[in-house]
C-alpha cells in the first residue's frame, strides 16, 4: 500500500501482477554489474540491491556473502547474514538459514565414503585450505590451478592439478590442504551431495 498524499487517496500496488526475481552481475557468482545495467538487461521495473561482496577485493570476481538461490538453484552458498527468500506458496520471510554440504561416494554419507565442501561457486583466498564446489553457474571451467575432481552425471570423470571444464551435467570439486578428503576421490566412483539446514 503506498500513501499517495498529493493525490488525497491510496493506491494499492497489484502484487500478482508483479515477478520478483534475483539476478547476479554479469549472471555469474562473483561477478559485478552496474545496478541500472542489470535491471534493464532483465526489463525490471524496479531494482534494489540486494546482497554484499566484496567490492574492495583485487581481482575481476568478487565472492558474494550471502547465500544466493537463482531460480531454485543454489548458485553461491555464504555464512553471514540473513537472507531473504520466499517459500513455495510465496510468502516472504528473513531469517538466518545455516547450511552444510555433505557429500557421499558410491551411494554412502558414512565414513570413510563421506567428504564435505565448505563453498559453492566461492573463489579461493589466499593459503586458506578449502573445499569448494564449482557448478557451471561458475562458468565453462574453475580458471584455477590445485587439484581439482571433475563430475558428470554422478561419476568422478577426470582429477587434476590445473583448471578443468565445468560439466553442464554436474561439477567440480576444488581442494587445497585438505588430503584426507582428497584421498578419497577416484576416477569411476559415484559422487553425490547434498546441502542441508543445521538447525
Amino acid at each position: 500500500r503506498t500513501d499517495t498524499a498529493h493525490l488525497g487517496r491510496e493506491r494499492i500496488v497489484p502484487l500478482d501482477r508483479v515477478r520478483v526475481r534475483v539476478a547476479l552481475g554479469n549472471d555469474r557468482p562473483g561477478r559485478t554489474e552496474s545496478l541500472g545495467r542489470m535491471a534493464s538487461r532483465h526489463h525490471a521495473i524496479a531494482a534494489i540491491n540486494g546482497g554484499f561482496f566484496e567490492a574492495y577485493t583485487a581481482g575481476p570476481i568478487k565472492n558474494l556473502i550471502h547465500t544466493t538461490v537463482v531460480d531454485g538453484t543454489l548458485v553461491f552458498k555464504g555464512d553471514v547474514g540473513d537472507e531473504l527468500y520466499f517459500d513455495r506458496d510465496n510468502n516472504a520471510a528473513i531469517d538466518h538459514v545455516p547450511l552444510r554440504i555433505e557429500g557421499a561416494l558410491d551411494g554412502s554419507y558414512e565414513y570413510p565414503n563421506n567428504w564435505y565442501a565448505y563453498w559453492i561457486n566461492r573463489m579461493p583466498e589466499g593459503s586458506a585450505d578449502t573445499v569448494t564446489i564449482f557448478t557451471p553457474d561458475w562458468g565453462a571451467q574453475t580458471g584455477l590451478s590445485g587439484l581439482q575432481v571433475q563430475v558428470a552425471g554422478g561419476v568422478v570423470t577426470a582429477i587434476a592439478a590445473n583448471s578443468l571444464p565445468i560439466p553442464s551435467n554436474g561439477y567440480v570439486v576444488y581442494i587445497k590442504g585438505e588430503e584426507t578428503i582428497a584421498r578419497r576421490f577416484a576416477i569411476g566412483r559415484r559422487v553425490e551431495y547434498r546441502v542441508v539446514r543445521t538447525d
